[in-house]
């Protein structure tokens, strides 16, 4: 799909900070493509609107690439049933473990992987706190 095509929600309760999304454009540009796929539902128009991946549909957009893959729900959902899949998407994701998110960004050297692993301000502040002890 033309990530163009693809309609967003309307409302989205998941919000990005500024830099962070900035550096998932800047992934996005790099690899030329997302690395997982938006999840959209077929309107009764033909459209697909986006239940899962709005800001990957708009980084793809700002990084200018003209098409993406999506994975489109099969069958008939009521608004509900919509609304359900698209907030089971946001509240359904884990937590770092960060003493194990410390031991995994020290243990990269390059700088370019560093930033394309998207760690924020606020994560990099915390990191520095933790402490190995023998």
């Amino acid at each position: 799909m033309d990530p163009k095509e693809l309609q967003l929600l309307e409302k989205n309760a998941r919000y990005m900070k500024a830099e962070q999304f900035q550096a998932l454009v800047e992934n996005v540009r790099k690899d030329g493509n997302l690395s997982s796929l938006p999840l959209c539902y077929r309107e009764q128009d033909g459209r697909l609107r986006v239940l899962s991946g709005n800001h990957r549909v708009m980084a793809a957009r700002q990084a200018g690439v003209e098409q993406i893959l999506v994975m489109v729900v099969a069958g008939e959902k009521n608004r509900d049933e919509r609304l359900a899949i698209q907030l089971s998407h946001n509240a359904i994701c884990g937590q770092d473990d960060l003493v194990n998110l410390k031991e995994l960004w020290e243990s990269i050297k390059d700088v370019q992987a560093r930033i394309y692993a998207g760690l924020d301000s606020d994560t990099l502040k915390a990191l520095q706190g933790i402490r190995f002890t023998a």
